[in-house]
């Protein structure tokens, strides 16, 4: 497999996370919980100077569902995704990611197609936790139907680690524009189903003690 090309995990998706988001951490994971039978477990005590606060759900080769939150700690503004987060009035899918050998490559890749990769988060040297950086298509910002990409310094750990878990049983995405959505995933080298559908929105099915439980957005 060239770089720059998403990577199926061993999972057998196409996605590396799928990112939850909600007003309040404690409140989110149990109602997660509710549904799912498995409470997502947080890796992480941010300070105040740490927007955010998340909690996560392996689900096998690397993979994991991140259950996101305000920090209730930060003391800085409430901007961006802080701003976001506190504004839910339910809980809601934001985005997902694929996992890439090199984001440079797939940047370049993208460039030769007219399309920007934006830089977002650049954790490379951080240590304790899973080591990242990651970047989205600038055109598709907003979109849930084409992911953000992730390069993780260890793909061997990802972000998946010491997590409860859940085994997937399937994945999809609904886009308001299909043939757009696909040449971004063939570009992407991404093997996910695509619904026709008037809005942008994620479908996970995973496998509980009570059956398969499907979780759909922009909310759940």
């Amino acid at each position: 497999m060239s770089d720059g090309v998403a990577i199926k995990l061993t999972h057998g998706f196409a996605f590396d996370h799928l990112v939850w988001g909600c007003a309040d951490l404690a409140a989110g994971v149990a109602s997660l919980a509710a549904k799912l039978g498995v409470r997502a477990e947080t890796n992480m005590d941010p300070d105040e100077d740490y927007p955010t606060i998340s909690a996560g759900i392996g689900l096998g080769g690397g993979a994991f569902l991140e259950v996101i939150a305000p920090n209730p700690r930060f003391t800085g503004p409430s901007t961006g995704l802080h701003a976001l987060l506190t504004s839910l009035e339910t809980p809601r899918f934001l985005t997902w990611f694929a996992r890439v050998t090199s984001l440079a490559t797939a940047a370049s890749a993208l460039d030769a197609a007219g399309e920007t990769l934006r830089p977002m988060m650049d954790q490379w040297e951080r240590t304790g936790l899973p080591a990242f950086r990651n970047g989205f298509i600038e055109s598709e910002q907003f979109n849930l139907s084409v992911p953000y990409l992730i390069e993780w310094r260890d793909p061997a750990t990802g972000g998946d680690h010491d997590r409860p878990r859940l085994e997937v049983a399937g994945f999809r995405v609904r886009s308001a524009d299909v043939e757009r959505t696909q040449a971004l995933h063939t570009l992407l080298g991404l093997e996910v189903e695509i619904e026709g559908a008037s809005r942008n929105s994620l479908c996970l099915d995973l496998r509980t003690a009570e059956g398969v439980v499907s979780l759909h957005g922009p909310e759940l």
